[in-house]
């Protein structure tokens, strides 16, 4: 039976409680892998998923990392350009990370004019971003 590979992964459909193998280069044969299978868990579709989802990312991180930018940079970017004048606060309550972490992002973005935070007009304390 023919399979289709990727990543030297055989994803030929698998029964129920099958384990997915990978295929030793060199004897062509499958090398059993030591992982549990739990009743109800295709792990076929799972590492399909963890393929699919490593490819489709892969072009836009090198896109973004030719600005020197990571994928935090290109969250914080898509939510000001989502809805410009959203707050600080509000975006690490989005993006459900610490201060720390947004500081250095939000900092590569405002220093490289990606990113301009003002003042908010009632309360000074508060950082808007544009």
């Amino acid at each position: 039976m023919q399979g289709n590979y990727v990543n030297s992964t055989d994803i030929i459909s698998l029964s129920h409680g099958e384990i997915m193998t990978d295929r030793s280069p060199a004897a062509g044969k499958p090398i059993r892998t030591a992982m549990s299978v739990e009743d109800g868990i295709d792990f076929a579709i799972i590492e399909l998923l963890f393929f699919a989802y490593r490819d489709f990312t892969s072009d836009p991180d090198q896109i973004l990392a030719d600005y020197g930018f990571g994928r935090a940079h290109h969250r914080v970017l898509h939510f000001v350009n989502r809805r410009p004048g959203l707050t600080v606060a509000e975006l690490l309550d989005v993006l459900k990370i610490t201060k720390q972490s947004l500081a250095r992002v939000l900092k590569q973005l405002i220093d490289t004019d990606h990113v301009v935070q003002l003042q908010g007009p009632r309360d000074r304390r508060q950082r808007e971003l544009y």
